[in-house]
């Protein structure tokens, strides 16, 4: 082997790294899960930007936004949006919400300004009309099962059910 060769392979993976890193956030969804990673909250982003976006989206197409605060780091948190993607039922109705992840470790302030939510632990869900006026602030802890970690779809139905716009 020529000591070319092993700056070679370096420099196939700095471009491909550099690839994933460069691309869009639908793109990275995509790459992580194809490795089995769970990345559905981007700690770079700006939470309240991410609202306010849901938000102008939302009123344009009569729907709330549903916010899920959490983490990548959270169980509960892939467990709800595992859950959420494999039944259909589930998924119809999640499709009636402008349903966006926001990092609660990267946006701190945002406790603050939502009356304190992360208090009821992780992951904690709000639901805003097209305005950006909060209309209900949901703990999953309400919808989680008593022996193991996951949670109830019933209990998931009936709140998206609920808060979806009339």
């Amino acid at each position: 082997m020529s000591r070319l060769a092993p700056a070679a392979v370096l420099l196939s993976l700095a471009v491909a790294v550099g690839f994933v890193t460069a691309c869009d956030q639908e793109t990275k969804a995509s790459v992580n899960k194809a490795l089995g990673r769970y990345r559905a909250y981007d700690g770079s982003a700006d939470g309240a930007k991410q609202i306010a976006d849901a938000a102008a989206l939302a009123k344009a197409n009569n729907k709330r936004v549903l916010v899920q605060f959490g983490g990548n780091w959270c169980i509960f948190c892939k467990a709800l949006d595992d859950l959420v993607e494999s039944d259909a039922t589930l998924k119809a109705l999640h499709n009636n919400y402008v349903a966006i992840h926001v990092d609660a470790g990267s946006n701190p302030a945002l406790d603050e300004v939502y009356g304190k939510p992360y208090e009821l632990g992780f992951p904690v869900l709000l639901v805003l009309d097209g305005d950006g006026k909060l209309l209900h602030t949901q703990a999953s802890t309400a919808f989680q099962l008593p022996t193991a970690v996951g949670h109830d779809p019933a209990g998931v139905a009936a709140f998206l059910k609920q808060w979806q716009a009339p």
